[in-house]
């Protein structure tokens, strides 16, 4: 299983400042391993760490924070999007529905700032046994792979929440963990050989 690092996500959603930044930066974290999920409203968040959009609109702000900026010419903004899988989605997440890709690939293209790389499927894996969690992985990986193969982007890894406690819940039942491990065993193999996606578990 893979820890995911970085990632921060502000509790006060009319936060402007980024202290938690600050301090995943002071454990001596590149900007490019910090993905921040709060308010995109300040134009010194760009070049600090990578922004998670969670909506259309979020990219579009986004986009904006990075031309205000002043990007030096060629260099695109590398961004992540939270997308709710048609699959195992989970509705109490926020994120863009795999429904509205469509959209969302004809929105990139008008995006002129910015560069795709990272999705955070929205599939909550606390609460999944087993075959359910494993059936998680493989519609996350299915959605990595048709993401790098339908947007103009490039898409890294997939990351898929809440597995950790998923995990240390099904910790006295032995088939179920065996279950799971054989899940993580088959997401080892495919995190090796898979040209389009790293499945990160957090």
């Amino acid at each position: 299983m893979e820890g995911f690092p970085g990632y921060v996500d502000l509790e006060d959603g009319n936060a402007l400042r980024a202290d938690s930044i600050a301090q995943v930066m002071s454990s001596s974290l590149p900007p490019q391993r910090i993905w921040y999920t709060g308010p995109k409203r300040d134009v010194s968040l760009i070049g600090r760490c990578r922004l998670v959009a969670n909506s259309l609109e979020e990219l579009r702000d986004i986009d904006r924070l990075a031309s205000l900026a002043g990007l030096p010419e060629g260099k695109l903004e590398m961004v992540g999007i939270r997308i709710i899988p048609a699959v195992c989605g989970d509705k109490r997440h926020e994120g863009i529905s795999q429904q509205e890709l469509c959209d969302l690939k004809r929105e990139l293209g008008a995006l002129s700032h910015l560069s795709l790389n990272g999705c955070f499927v929205a599939c909550e894996g606390e609460g999944l046994k087993g075959k359910a969690l494993g059936k998680c992985f493989r519609v996350s990986y299915e959605l990595g792979k048709r993401l790098y193969s339908f947007l103009p982007a490039t898409i890294s890894y997939c990351c898929v929440c809440g597995v950790r406690s998923a995990i240390i819940a099904q910790e006295d039942d032995p088939f179920l963990r065996e279950e799971t491990e054989k899940a993580a065993r088959i997401v080892s193999q495919q995190n090796e050989t898979a040209f389009y996606a790293t499945l990160l578990l957090d």
